[in-house]
C-alpha cells in the first residue's frame, strides 16, 4: 500500500511538471507570435518614432522569451528529477 501512495504521488508530480512545461511552452510561442508581429511592424514603420517604440517591444518580447525559457528548463529538471526518485526501489521490485 506504501508503495502504492509513493508511485501516485510520484506519478502526480511528474504530471503536474509536465502542465507547467506545457504552459511555459505555449507562452514561448505567444512571445514568438509577438516578436514576429514586432519584426514586421519594424519594417514597415515610417518614422523613427515608430521604430524606437518597435524595438522597444522587440526587446521586451526577447527578455520575455529568456525568462520563460528558464522557467520551463527548470520544470524540466523538477520532472526529470521526480522521474528518478525511487528508481532503486522499482529496480528492487522487478
Amino acid at each position: 500500500m506504501v508503495l502504492l501512495n509513493e508511485i501516485s504521488l510520484r506519478t502526480g508530480a511528474i504530471a503536474g511538471f509536465l502542465a507547467k512545461i506545457k504552459q511555459y511552452a505555449n507562452q514561448l510561442d505567444n512571445e514568438v507570435r509577438q516578436l514576429k508581429s514586432n519584426t514586421n511592424a519594424i519594417q514597415c514603420s515610417k518614422t523613427s518614432e515608430e521604430t524606437k517604440t518597435n524595438l522597444a517591444n522587440e526587446l521586451n518580447n526577447i527578455g520575455n522569451l529568456f525568462y520563460l525559457q528558464r522557467k520551463m528548463v527548470i520544470h524540466t529538471g523538477l520532472t526529470f528529477a521526480s522521474t528518478c526518485v525511487g528508481v532503486d526501489k522499482g529496480a528492487e521490485i522487478l
